[in-house]
């Protein structure tokens, strides 16, 4: 498989995990980005790390042998940040 395919698939899920996390906290487009904002995210981005952490220290420490789990929470994690990214976007328009 080449990279490109993998990056494709890799995007397209944390796109999908993005989805289902608006249905089930709600959307971006009524969100607003402040520091209560900014704690929350950070905060859930840091649980969400946690979690792959937890899921490579269950692993061999080999790449090839570890658990589903591992893949879903890296998905989780940039998806948490995707959104965090977003949320900057959207107060500060223009600006990279």
């Amino acid at each position: 498989m080449s990279n490109t395919y993998n990056q494709a698939n890799a995007l397209r899920d944390i796109v999908d995990e993005r989805t289902r996390q608006d249905y089930k906290w709600g959307s971006i487009e009524t969100g607003k980005f402040d520091r209560q904002s900014l704690y929350e995210g950070m905060t859930i981005l840091t649980e969400e790390v946690g979690e792959l952490a937890q899921e490579c220290l269950r692993s061999d420490g080999e790449m090839g042998i570890v658990t589903r789990n591992y893949r879903t929470e890296a998905v989780q994690v940039a998806a948490v940040a995707l959104k965090l990214i977003e949320l900057y976007d959207r107060a500060h328009p223009g600006t990279p």
